[in-house]
């Protein structure tokens, strides 16, 4: 429950942070296209500066999601890691189970002495 809590709030701090990465590139063309309009007079160039401004606010969100793709377990990963859990658990229930046998054993060898 507390790690599907996590996940939640990593997707959520993901979602902010790409909302975040493609408005402030695009705001400050536009303030900067704002700027410049009233300096010069030239109104076309608020066209090129927010296409500039989406264009970095696009390259900002694909670094940030390949960055949490890197960071993700891929699912070939996440079965190897099963497999590996289960054999482990394996191995320890047959010690578990020689441990015992070989107790069983020792105390068979104990009551044979008594009796001889």
């Amino acid at each position: 429950m507390n790690k599907k809590k996590n996940e939640i709030g990593e997707m959520l701090v993901l979602i902010m942070q790409i909302g975040i990465s493609m408005i402030v590139p695009i705001g400050l063309m536009v303030a900067l296209s704002v700027f410049i309009i009233n300096k010069t007079g030239i109104k076309w160039i608020s066209v090129i500066l927010f296409v500039i401004g989406a264009a970095a606010g696009i390259r900002n969100v694909y670094k940030l999601v390949q960055k949490y793709l890197k960071a993700q377990k891929q699912p070939y990963e996440i079965a190897k890691e099963q497999q590996d859990n289960m054999k482990q658990a394996s191995d320890e229930k047959s010690r578990d189970i020689s441990v015992v046998e070989d107790t069983d054993e020792g105390s068979k060898e104990k009551n044979n002495d008594k009796v001889n």
